[in-house]
């Protein structure tokens, strides 16, 4: 009997730390900040496309490769660029027809040649220059030649700053919270973020000249002079804080 009350006893001392442990846990709140800070673009992206003609369908690639060189030769050594880098899409060959065929099925119709397309793409520094090279890429036979956006090449310090923003919004936030309950913020038990980082890899200049043997650059005969508008850069965390 002696033993069975010790072992209830113990039981009830178990409990009663359980309790004891449970009650003692702190409350939290869980509030969403937003940060956002807003930078001058350093870096433009240019698309166009380069074309090839021909009454065969090697003579049509043969005109699109010279026609390819003379483009991304001039556009990544125009004057004043200080970083750059030209991506290709994919090459498409294409027959062509003439008179009545050009408006049928093509089923019984000879090609009257063919055209040879490819996209070029060109990242460039600093911003102020994309307008320099899309006039640059279009008196160099480029066609469809058209600037497609500007933007940071490396966002790593602005979106750390909008995290801060964004950080103390939430604590801002809780504080109101906490404040209007009578309670007070103790610690900060949680950040969450679904933000992701973006940073775009570009040639130094030291690269370029060393690519294309730094034999001269490039200007264009018409002058399109950019004047871009800040870029904003948006932070959101999850902050969960501790109170009581």
């Amino acid at each position: 009997m002696k033993s069975l009350m010790i072992a209830a006893a113990c039981g009830a001392m178990a409990l009663a730390g359980a309790a004891q442990a449970q009650a003692g846990g702190r409350a939290t709140i869980v509030v969403r900040g937003e940060g956002r800070v807003e930078a001058m673009p350093d870096t433009f992206a240019m698309s166009a496309q380069v074309v090839g003609r021909g009454a065969t369908q090697s003579e049509a690639v043969r005109q699109l490769a010279l026609s390819q060189t003379t483009v991304t030769d001039a556009v990544s050594r125009l004057q004043g660029l200080t970083a750059a880098e030209v991506t290709t899409g994919l090459p498409a060959v294409t027959p062509t027809y003439s008179g009545e065929c050009a408006r049928d099925t093509h089923d019984k119709c000879t090609p009257s040649g063919y055209v040879a397309v490819l996209e070029v793409t060109l990242e460039g520094m600093p911003a102020e220059r994309g307008g320099d090279a899309v006039s640059l890429a279009a008196e160099r036979g480029a066609q469809s030649v058209r600037l497609t956006r500007l933007f940071l090449a490396d966002e790593t310090g602005q979106r750390s700053q909008a995290a801060r923003v964004a950080f103390t919004d939430a604590r801002r936030q809780a504080e109101d919270i906490a404040t209007a309950s009578g309670q007070r913020i103790v610690r900060v038990a949680k950040v969450a973020s679904p933000d992701r980082q973006r940073i775009y890899g570009l040639y130094n200049e030291a690269e370029v000249d060393a690519y294309y043997g730094a034999t001269g650059y490039f200007t264009p005969e018409t002058s399109l002079d950019l004047s871009p508008d800040a870029v904003s850069i948006s932070s959101s965390l999850e902050v969960t804080f501790e109170i009581e």
